[in-house]
């Protein structure tokens, strides 16, 4: 007789920090869903419907305002980041959650009720939630949102140097909220190339020079090997366990 074993998953699973599962500040359903946004993919979007769905056909399914519970039980954690932008014209634009893997700077913004069903979206290995557009009073003021937003950037830049000289380069460009998006994606991208990586991060340049230089427009050749985005860890091959790829898995 003999034992087969089955065939081993792959991409199923991911590292994340002992931390979350140990923050005595949150419930387990908060921190259940935490973990299910870090465990996201980067470039997805799901839906508040989506989460209500993934536990309804549970024991104790989790209905809108429950959910809606939770997300703000992580943004008073810190691990969710909320802002909202308003045009020249005052008109006020998206909401964008930034969602982290460790507790984001304390956020200025107080509790404001939510759209019927906002979408969630991520940014190049942070998560993000987008909420439709509203018009009711702003949230925050525009400098406000552009200074959060820069100690956001400021949080995921690698070279830590002359953080005066960025915060005036971010001053200066002023990014809306679509070019800080697309910061923030090629932010997340450039931390994983291979010029960024090679030599423990020497190459990376200050952030300053980033910003003033239109560096996010840059095409940078991935790293080697690709890092899993939320812990900066290589990712999971047969390899590195015992046995590889036919062998016991213990």
């Amino acid at each position: 007789m003999s034992i087969i074993r089955a065939p081993r998953p792959e991409g199923n699973f991911y590292l994340l920090n002992k931390a979350i599962s140990e923050d005595r500040r949150l419930s387990w359903a908060a921190r259940g869903v935490l973990v299910f946004l870090l465990g996201k993919p980067d470039h997805w979007q799901i839906s508040v419907a989506h989460l209500r769905g993934e536990t309804a056909k549970s024991g104790k399914p989790t209905g809108r305002d429950g959910v809606y519970g939770l997300l703000q039980e992580l943004i008073a954690a810190g691990y969710v980041e909320r802002c909202q932008d308003r045009s020249e014209s005052g008109v006020l634009g998206e909401i964008n959650y930034l969602v982290s893997e460790s507790p984001l700077p304390d956020s200025p913004y107080t509790a404001q009720p939510y759209p019927a069903n906002p979408t969630l979206v991520s940014i190049e290995g942070k998560q993000g939630l987008k909420e439709a557009a509203r018009s009711e009073k702003p949230l925050c003021t525009s400098e406000v949102e552009l200074a959060d937003a820069f100690e956001v950037f400021w949080k995921l830049y690698p070279n830590k140097k002359s953080k005066k000289d960025a915060r005036k380069a971010w001053e200066k460009l002023k990014p809306s909220a679509e070019l800080r998006q697309t910061l923030m994606t090629a932010l997340g991208s450039h931390r994983l190339s291979r010029d960024w990586t090679k030599d423990d991060g020497q190459y990376v340049p200050m952030a300053s020079t980033w910003l003033n230089g239109e560096r996010w427009t840059d095409v940078l050749k991935p790293g080697a090997a690709n890092v899993q985005a939320y812990n900066n860890l290589p990712p999971h091959t047969p390899d590195m366990y015992q046995g590889g790829n036919n062998g016991p898995a213990f």
